[in-house]
């Protein structure tokens, strides 16, 4: 049996503007983890350019920890990621995760990782 992520934690993605779940469900996101407990999720799906990671969300109290960075690094292969020029922090870790941008669009990047 999968995982859920608590609807906090979906309520609080929700209500961060740069996280847009659109129609995506609890069901559809993979749960990020901390010490056993869901803090956060991301969404794996593949596209023309390579696996897309997104959403990917940390609840605020779990950030600064490594947990996105970690499933940046538990992915090989090329990897896109959509960063909203509003959220520096989104920013930071895609760089040091090793992508470099790549495509602009009228919010923020697209940013590659080989």
């Amino acid at each position: 049996m999968s995982v859920m992520v608590p609807i906090e934690v979906w309520e609080a993605a929700r209500a961060e503007y740069h996280c847009v779940l659109g129609p995506l469900k609890r069901e559809d996101v993979t749960p990020i983890r901390w010490r056993g407990k869901v803090v956060g999720f991301f969404r794996p799906h593949d596209c023309v350019h390579g696996c897309r990671i997104g959403p990917i969300f940390v609840a605020r109290e779990f950030r600064g920890r490594g947990l996105a960075a970690r499933v940046y690094a538990g992915i090989a292969g090329p990897l896109v990621a959509c960063v909203r020029d509003d959220n520096p922090a989104s920013v930071r870790l895609h760089e040091k995760a090793g992508f470099v941008r790549w495509r602009r669009y009228a919010a923020g990047w697209w940013w590659r990782r080989p």
